[in-house]
């Protein structure tokens, strides 16, 4: 093996040691063990009560935004479409 690639090789592995090390440490990393423990993933049998994720959600999701048109044209179409732009969404309509 070539020196070059040696070298290559051992900043490969200090890399993956580094990654390795990160484990569990944050929830921005992205390697996780499973368990119970802060910045550890979830096992597949937990469970989730959806309406305390929506009730959660719900007032941070559209905070701030306002829906305005009348409800009988498309003044309040487009008011929802630029809200869903605001959250993220791509706006691929037509004028």
């Amino acid at each position: 093996m070539s020196t070059l690639l040696l070298a290559d090789h051992v900043r490969r592995l200090d890399a993956i040691e580094t990654w390795m090390k990160q484990v569990d440490t944050s929830m921005l990393v992205p390697l996780h063990t499973l368990g119970t423990a802060r910045h550890q993933a979830a096992t597949g049998d937990h469970e989730h009560d959806v309406n305390e994720l929506r009730d959660a959600i719900k007032p941070i999701l559209l905070s701030g935004v306002t829906l305005t048109g009348s409800r009988g044209g498309n003044a309040a179409v487009a008011s929802i479409i630029a809200a869903l732009v605001s959250l993220g969404a791509t706006d691929g309509t037509t004028p």
